[in-house]
């Protein structure tokens, strides 16, 4: 489960009941999702929903697009080596202190 998954679990506990239909738990999935995509800013933008029932599984992808991507070049993104201006470079080397401790071997 993502960054979002907190958001959406909240939405399950307080909405599901037994019983839904499926039409029922299609909407609640998406609000779920929806819900993870609205209140975490690394979620994506859109749902895609998975139906498992006995001998089979319907895949709905952009099922609902509820945050599109409207900034999003058709042709994509070029930038040529040397684009943008380096103001100032500065190399800090990486030091660590590593202690190995002796532990107590695992029983088996």
């Amino acid at each position: 489960m993502g960054s979002g998954s907190l958001a959406a679990m909240a939405m399950f506990e307080s909405n599901y009941k037994k019983g839904l239909y499926r039409g029922e738990g299609i909407k609640l999935v998406c609000k779920a999702i929806c819900a993870g995509i609205f209140n975490d800013f690394f979620s994506g933008s859109n749902v895609d929903v998975c139906v498992i029932t006995k001998g089979k599984t319907d895949y709905l992808r952009n099922y609902q697009l509820p945050n599109p991507r409207t900034y999003v070049s058709s042709k994509g993104y070029s930038f040529a080596r040397g684009q943008t201006e380096v103001l100032s470079t500065r190399i800090i080397p990486l030091m660590a202190n590593l202690v190995l401790a002796e532990g107590d071997e695992m029983e088996e």
